[in-house]
């Protein structure tokens, strides 16, 4: 009876030690609903940072290295400075053409010389579709540095102007007077003159010495490196000059 009793006693603790050992093994939770948010929050701003837009700053060096695009220019011009010297009259047929770009925006300067002193001449350009025209002399007529001289006049009567030239637009920047005091005079003797000028078309013209007005001159236009427009085109050329610009 008694080894009984120690059998039992034996097999209880065997028992007891078992139950022991499995209840301290460590269970793996299941993730909560809490936890599972976030997980799921966390993948999308991971998302949304890999799909993210280019930012200015790269927006801004696309558009840097872009090539820069070139803008035409319009060949209307060639049909007006041809309708022009169709209207010039024929006179003695000594017409001569030149074509320069006084003021380099890719349109050429229109300059005309009938070829004798009554006929005098004349510069066009073409600004916002329309040809503008001033007369000048029949020759002597120089350019630099986007500006033009000339002289118009005769028998001891004479302006001298310069025009600035931006654009196709022209713009007087000195309209000078010189006169002469007899019919007995010499071109070379300022003192055979006397002398006036304005800088600009709607002031009054003032009288000035021959160093006032030579200084008020050689502000705007200076002799140093001024350049002689070379009429070489006749009537029969000059258009295709104009068409072959």
């Amino acid at each position: 009876m008694g080894k009984r009793i120690g059998i039992v006693s034996i097999i209880s603790i065997v028992l007891l030690i078992s139950l022991g050992s499995c209840g301290s093994e460590t269970q793996t939770p299941e993730p909560t609903a809490q936890a599972t948010e976030l997980v799921t929050t966390s993948q999308m701003v991971t998302q949304q940072v890999t799909t993210a837009e280019p930012t200015t700053a790269e927006l801004t060096t696309e558009q840097i290295t872009e090539e820069p695009s070139t803008v035409a220019i319009s060949s209307e011009w060639k049909d007006m400075y041809i309708d022009y010297i169709s209207s010039i009259d024929i006179g003695a047929g000594m017409e001569k053409f030149a074509l320069i770009d006084v003021d380099g925006n890719g349109i050429p300067e229109l300059f005309y010389s009938s070829g004798f002193e009554m006929g005098g001449g004349s510069i066009s350009t073409v600004s916002q579709g329309q040809i503008n025209t001033i007369r000048t002399g029949s020759g002597g007529i120089f350019y630099w540095n986007s500006r033009v001289s000339c002289i118009v006049g005769r028998q001891g009567r004479y302006a001298k102007k310069v025009f600035y030239i931006s654009g196709g637009t022209l713009q007087c920047v000195f309209d000078g007077a010189e006169r002469a005091q007899s019919m007995d005079f010499d071109m070379d003797n300022p003192n055979d003159f006397t002398y006036s000028y304005r800088l600009d078309e709607n002031s009054n013209y003032q009288d000035a010495s021959y160093d006032e007005y030579n200084s008020a001159f050689l502000n705007a236009f200076r002799e140093n490196g001024k350049v002689l427009v070379n009429f070489e085109y006749d009537r029969a050329s000059v258009f295709d000059a104009i068409n072959n610009y």
